[in-house]
């Protein structure tokens, strides 16, 4: 499903500030994988996302996706496919328009249409909002931005699937969220992706080791640019959080000592 091949990336080379983000790093992800991925600051976890999103391309590799390749493919045009959500609570949202009004939009996207839902469209987004279970699929004129953060990427998680993409990312989508309410998506994000005819392809950024091995089928752990840690679903049965700390510095030779992520 998304492929990619020895890729690099070097942030403001010949410089004093030059930064290797990316190095040589090589993954596959197969249609209906959820991989949970982890690591400190600077390990290349975001880079990997925007660099699948488009949002730059890399030095040197490729990407491709359902087997067709997409390395120099320009953000909109993989926007058609590829579905974020951000950890800010605000991005990915219009909060002038109403729930409605934004689904809409998400709908219309990557369509030649410019008008609204059909009675039957209305129908399907009341009924994805329903399995929120947050009563939101009988607030569809309530403006986005009057709504609570963890309402809002419940909004931007349906927003983000209404119309299937063939490979989702979440991008630490819980952070700003307060524990519960952080859970709450969390257990909606489960739903919303696994839900549906076909799970969709999912890659998630967390800071926060134990959900990493909770959720989905697979944990990675990035550091410096490399994926030190791959597990599937048997490797991570029984895993404790202080038994991956102790994989990572066999690996490593060094210890795992970001507190954000300790502390999560």
């Amino acid at each position: 499903m998304l492929r990619i091949e020895d890729v690099c990336k070097t942030f403001l080379p010949g410089t004093v500030h030059e930064r290797r983000a990316l190095a040589h790093l090589s993954l596959r992800v197969a249609a209906g994988d959820f991989v949970t991925i982890i690591g400190g600051n600077g390990a290349g976890k975001s880079t990997l996302f925007n660099l699948v999103a488009g949002v730059f391309y890399p030095d040197t590799g490729r990407v491709l996706l359902g087997g067709q390749d997409i390395t120099y493919w320009p953000e909109h045009r993989r926007a058609h496919q590829i579905g974020r959500l951000m950890q800010d609570p605000m991005a990915g949202t219009a909060p002038g328009m109403t729930i409605e009004e934004n689904i809409t939009l998400a709908m219309l996207r990557g369509t030649r249409r410019v008008f609204g839902l059909s009675r039957r469209e209305r129908e399907r987004a009341r009924t994805l909002l329903a399995r929120l279970d947050m009563g939101l699929e009988n607030r569809l004129h309530t403006r986005v931005g009057l709504l609570s953060g963890g309402e809002r990427q419940a909004v931007s998680l349906v927003m983000s699937t209404v119309v299937p993409p063939r490979l989702l990312l979440l991008d630490e989508h819980t952070a700003a969220l307060d524990p519960q309410a952080a859970r709450k998506v969390l257990r909606i994000t489960d739903a919303v992706v696994r839900g549906g005819e076909t799970p969709i392809t999912t890659l998630m950024i967390t800071h926060n080791i134990a959900t990493a091995l909770e959720m989905g089928n697979r944990t990675l752990m990035l550091d410096e640019g490399e994926i030190v840690l791959d597990l599937d679903a048997p490797a991570r049965q029984g895993l404790t959080v202080e038994a991956l700390l102790a994989l990572f510095a066999e690996r490593r030779k060094k210890k795992f000592d970001v507190d954000r992520v300790l502390l999560s």
